[in-house]
């Protein structure tokens, strides 16, 4: 909001915000002794109305009138930092509201490995005996846990939505930290980017063990009134 002329006669502590005037000063002294600083940096000045403007700040080493001085320039950010805010906000909402759903949210990396590494799970991944940072820190788990007589159908199926970016639904077991068995119906899609490159799998796992069991044990009742039944026709 300054004109040229008023910008000129203001010293470095009437355009720096208070808060980050030591450190801009510091580092322009320093640049001139010719200590190694960075070069480009984020700060805060002040507009003429007393708002506070985020800058990047770029600064070099010349010679003014045959004494060291130093070129700085300001270049306004605070669309970028808006930006960024927006999406830190949008990101902790999206936390929010999945990290209180039943169902076990997944991103897995799509885009470097055949093994589907883990970005993010929720926190509803302990239904296993696994804590959020476990997951996530051993890229393997996911595929480790995965029932030995379901782990080449399951990669299969990561492999085949990958080439094909669709979406996709499968049902597998995993296996918890004690070993118990536990079934789950993974739904889940292809992120990619501007260009079309797959760059994610976003998806939700829900656990449908007790419906499978439920549904093993109709399918035991069925066969043992069947075998009742040709045991009676026998007898006759």
């Amino acid at each position: 909001g300054y004109s040229t002329e008023e910008f000129l006669r203001l010293t470095l502590k009437d355009m720096v915000h208070p808060a980050c005037v030591q450190e801009v000063s510091e580092r322009l002294t320093k640049r001139l002794q010719g200590i190694a600083q960075p070069r480009q940096y984020e700060s805060l000045i002040i507009g003429k109305d007393g708002r506070s403007i985020p800058i990047e700040l770029t600064s070099s080493k010349t010679i003014w009138q045959g004494k060291p001085a130093a070129i700085v320039i300001f270049r306004d950010i605070s669309e970028r930092k808006k930006a960024e805010q927006e999406r830190q906000m949008a990101e902790a909402r999206y936390r929010a509201l999945i990290e209180q759903l039943p169902p076990t949210i997944h991103i897995y990396n799509a885009a470097l490995d055949d093994l589907a590494t883990t970005i993010y799970v929720s926190p509803q991944i302990r239904s296993l005996g696994f804590q959020q940072e476990k997951w996530i820190e051993d890229q393997e788990l996911w595929s480790k846990l995965i029932h030995p007589d379901d782990r080449e159908r399951v990669l299969g199926e990561f492999r085949r939505a990958r080439e094909t970016q669709g979406q996709s639904s499968i049902e597998y077991r995993l296996l918890t930290r004690d070993n118990d068995v536990r079934w789950f119906r993974d739904i889940f899609t292809v992120i990619k980017d501007e260009n079309g490159r797959p760059l994610f799998f976003h998806g939700v796992m829900v656990d449908i063990t007790e419906s499978k069991l439920a549904e093993q044990d109709r399918h035991l009742l069925s066969e043992l009134m069947f075998e009742g039944s040709l045991s009676s026709d026998f007898k006759d």
